[in-house]
């Protein structure tokens, strides 16, 4: 991505100067629309991810996420038919702020257990927690029970690491901050919900002795590293810069393209937390 240029994009074609024509994460030109917020959205979301060469399109934990969005009225009038060319409407995977489509691009791209396991012992030792997994899953976008009455309908957990020896429970930011407001009485935030949940479920559900709740944000230097000990269960935050670093991703140098392409054409505001958020 180079200069201002590069950021404004060109216009698509007389009649169509809503629509730019910007560079991609992989180089290749891409269509796309600012919102009148100044965000950037895909008129097609699959230029929004990384897609391996051998994936078959659509992949179920992106299927889930094909929903409508109700953020189609931020963007001019005009360029609405566009940005619901693909599907027959706008769905939340197509902003370049979506946190969804960052987390599969580096999560969701790791399909071995070879993967699942070395991201889980790497996430560990670059935290300083002496855990390791032999074996372990990772899963996107499940829910659990909620934890103030098991019923369904509970978090969702951005992404899981399941493994013999340790639990790690995903929470993914780009921009947004934490949501609150959550729980039966609305008086507990995200991360407060999950690690509850591992603090009763850990030992009698995933019969592993150590859990961690793991916060993902764009930056949050005075967070990482940091250690809260809720009744065993671990709290701790690192930053997408520092997952790009991690040179056991089989699209490593995708994901650094990506990260960078992303954070260039990100409209930056302060992390605001948001209450009454889903779970």
């Amino acid at each position: 991505m180079k200069g201002p240029a590069a950021r404004r994009g060109k216009p698509l074609a007389a009649g169509e100067s809503n629509i730019r024509v910007i560079e991609g994460w992989d180089g290749r030109p891409v269509e796309a629309v600012q919102s009148l917020g100044g965000v950037w959205a895909l008129v097609d979301l699959r230029q929004n991810l990384i897609l391996p060469d051998e994936l078959l399109w659509p992949p179920a934990a992106i299927l889930q996420k094909l929903y409508q969005s109700r953020q189609l009225r931020a963007f001019p009038e005009e360029s609405r038919g566009s940005l619901t060319r693909l599907l027959g409407y706008y769905c939340d995977l197509q902003s370049l702020h979506s946190e969804d489509a960052i987390t599969w691009s580096f999560f969701g791209t790791l399909s071995s257990a070879e993967h699942h396991a070395g991201l889980s012992n790497w996430l560990l030792d670059r935290l300083g927690l002496p855990w390791k997994n032999e074996r372990c899953k990772l899963e996107l976008w499940r829910r659990i029970p909620h934890p103030d009455k098991p019923v369904s309908g509970g978090p969702e957990l951005d992404f899981s690491l399941i493994g013999d020896q340790v639990v790690i429970f995903g929470e993914v930011k780009w921009l947004s901050g934490e949501g609150l407001g959550q729980g039966v009485l609305r008086d507990k935030g995200q991360l407060q919900l999950r690690r509850e949940f591992l603090e009763r479920y850990a030992k009698s559900l995933f019969a592993v002795n150590h859990a961690l709740v793991l916060q993902v944000l764009l930056n949050p230097p005075a967070l990482e590293g940091m250690s809260q000990k809720p009744q065993g269960v671990e709290s701790r935050a690192i930053n997408w810069a520092t997952l790009a670093e991690w040179a056991g991703h089989p699209l490593q140098e995708e994901f650094k393209r990506y990260y960078t392409w992303k954070l260039n054409l990100t409209r930056r505001s302060k992390p605001r937390a948001v209450a009454n958020s889903s779970a």
